[in-house]
């Protein structure tokens, strides 16, 4: 699995290319597949991220208010304010 988040682009090619010993075939075969239970990998990535924010109460905020607008006429977005 962690080869399938290494890529910066989201196709088997790329990722082959940071995969040791692979290549975007035998990577297409493995995610159409692959008997893996995604329950317990969803499941186990749940454990940790929460194990990392301090528990069950914890909670994770994500502020996307720092990113500058991209272009001058998206629909209904004006300005943002970005903070340095």
């Amino acid at each position: 699995m962690r080869g399938l988040i290494q890529s910066n682009k989201g196709n088997m090619s790329a990722t082959a290319e940071v995969v040791p010993d692979t290549n975007s075939q035998s990577l297409q075969h493995f995610i159409s597949y692959s008997p893996f239970n995604e329950e317990a990998l969803k499941k186990q990535i749940n454990e940790d991220v929460n194990n990392k924010l301090g528990g069950e109460e914890s909670a994770l905020l994500i502020d996307d208010s720092g990113t500058p607008k991209a272009g001058n006429s998206s629909s209904g977005v004006t300005d943002t304010i970005v903070a340095s």
